[in-house]
């Protein structure tokens, strides 16, 4: 009886992604990282697998914080062809490092991850990987809904760089350059959702003291968590 209610489940869960062929392709051929709480790295997963809510498997991922020269924060609207969190309002770029070479060497990795992604959502090609600072790792856990979750120990870069925008609209329903009176604005008004890590980043004070580092222009100095993996469990 189990296993039949767990085929049931995989089958109501392709059928959401084949609803969308290139969030289906990317869910399928895709390999994200699989790693334990201390991001030591447990092999691969699929993209598919490691979302699915009946396996919820931790695995790596980056959020990226993009501020132009003005010390706004651009702010990313997802798809609403997402599988995970779709319409909600997020940083810039929230993505994954696959299971290669290139991209599975830890903070270097993941900045080529970024630079990436960068690209395939927002068209942005302005950016190098020596222009992203990392500061942290979070882990955290959510529910977008009965099929489909986030567990995810989460690299966190910052990068301060005016760019080009060429958004990709599989991937992005719109975006925003934000100062902090504009984002606390959008916290206040029902119309808007946010993703939960950034929230959490929000609620944490996370985002606040990185923000103040930007308008301070002292990212050189920011504090980096090399060792230090912050557990929101």
């Amino acid at each position: 009886m189990k296993n039949i209610f767990k085929k049931m489940y995989i089958k109501t869960a392709m059928r959401q992604l084949n609803s969308n062929n290139a969030q289906f392709n990317n869910m399928v051929n895709e390999n994200c990282i699989m790693v334990d709480v201390h991001d030591n790295i447990l092999g691969s997963i699929s993209k598919m697998n490691c979302h699915m809510a009946k396996s919820n498997k931790l695995h790596r991922a980056f959020s990226l914080f993009l501020f132009d020269e003005n010390n706004k924060m651009l702010l990313q609207q997802r798809s609403y062809e997402k599988i995970t969190f779709p319409g909600m309002y997020s940083n810039t770029i929230c993505s994954h490092p696959l299971y290669n070479f290139n991209e599975s060497e830890g903070i270097e990795g993941v900045k080529k991850a970024a630079i990436r992604r960068l690209n395939d959502e927002l068209g942005i090609q302005e950016i190098e990987t020596q222009d992203l600072i990392f500061v942290t790792r979070i882990i955290y856990s959510a529910v977008s809904c009965d099929n489909w979750c986030e567990n995810e120990l989460d690299y966190v870069l910052l990068c301060k760089k005016n760019v080009s925008i060429h958004p990709n609209l599989n991937e992005v329903s719109g975006f925003e350059f934000v100062d902090d009176s504009r984002l606390k604005e959008m916290i206040e008004r029902k119309k808007y959702t946010f993703s939960p890590w950034f929230k959490l980043l929000l609620e944490q004070e996370h985002i606040k003291n990185w923000w103040n580092y930007i308008l301070t222009n002292n990212m050189k100095t920011i504090k980096q968590h090399q060792e230090k993996i912050f557990n929101y469990y």
